[in-house]
């Protein structure tokens, strides 16, 4: 009698079923027809998932390591650690059996690389390398994709390129350095909850093409070491509920203060009556 073929030693092709892991160890059920020709395609055998090298572990230092989870539908290769189909593993996923596998667009297979891409919510992560821009993807650029492209962030080249269809929040712990030209296309609302200042140590221009409004329900200080314009093509309004201080460190900054000037002249009821004489000598 022929000795059986040990499975140690053989790679077998198989399907990833949708089966659910009730002891939550990261295993798949996976259909072999190879080790089960009389079976149905519904049925298969348990296998560890040895796709990720690294999986997370716990140790000494803490827990560290990476885990990608698996999809029901793909083709994955299965191997077995002993002679035992109880001891079977997914060793790696076989994306290259289909056709038009690359992501999006069809462009040069050795200078993409995808960090990852998830199936739910389609979120993706890679880096294009070529010197040369492909049809939607431009020349050595980074790419991250959130939320079927609702966001996408794309660094290349020309800079930093944020483009999103729903809100940007930023909190900043402790300073911010913005050294360029900032232009904002369309309507921009800046809602500041808090204390806010707003100071130049140069020449500082607001210009408006149509209304400017700046309004405060307390006090609104705006400073400048040098020369400030404030201009409109159309009304400035200024409204304080409070108190309103304009304070410029130039010429305007050495000036007596109101409340030091010497009080005005009144016009008595004798100046009145003079002034509204027709004639007089």
């Amino acid at each position: 009698m022929a000795e059986k073929e040990s499975l140690t030693n053989r790679e077998y092709i198989g399907i990833i079923l949708p089966d659910k892991d009730s002891t939550h160890r990261g295993w798949y059920k996976v259909n072999v027809p190879e080790l089960q020709p009389h079976m149905k395609d519904s049925t298969g055998i348990w296998c560890q998932n040895h796709t990720c090298k690294h999986r997370v572990s716990p140790s000494q230092a803490g827990v560290s390591g990476s885990y990608i989870p698996l999809q029901a539908g793909m083709s994955v290769v299965v191997k077995c650690f002993a002679n035992d189909i109880e001891s079977a593993y997914i060793e790696r996923v076989l994306s290259d059996q289909y056709t038009n596998s690359l992501p999006y667009e069809i462009i040069e297979r050795d200078d993409y690389y995808q960090v990852i891409r998830t199936p739910k919510h389609n979120n993706l992560i890679a880096i294009y390398e070529s010197d040369i821009d492909s049809k939607n993807v431009p020349k050595n650029s980074i790419h991250v994709y959130f939320n079927d492209a609702r966001t996408t962030v794309v660094i290349d080249e020309t800079g930093i390129n944020v483009k999103t269809a729903d809100n940007i929040n930023v909190t900043i712990g402790i300073k911010a350095k913005i050294t360029a030209k900032i232009t904002v296309v369309g309507t921009a609302d800046i809602h500041v909850t808090g204390a806010t200042k707003l100071k130049c140590d140069a020449t500082v221009d607001i210009k408006s093409s149509g209304a400017l409004k700046v309004e405060s329900g307390a006090t609104i200080d705006i400073k400048s070491g040098g020369i400030m314009n404030i201009q409109g093509g159309g009304d400035i309004n200024i409204q304080g509920g409070s108190n309103i201080n304009l304070n410029c460190g130039g010429a305007a900054a050495s000036a007596a203060n109101a409340t030091d000037a010497t009080a005005p002249t009144l016009i008595t009821a004798s100046d009145y009556e003079y002034f509204t004489r027709t004639s007089g000598s």
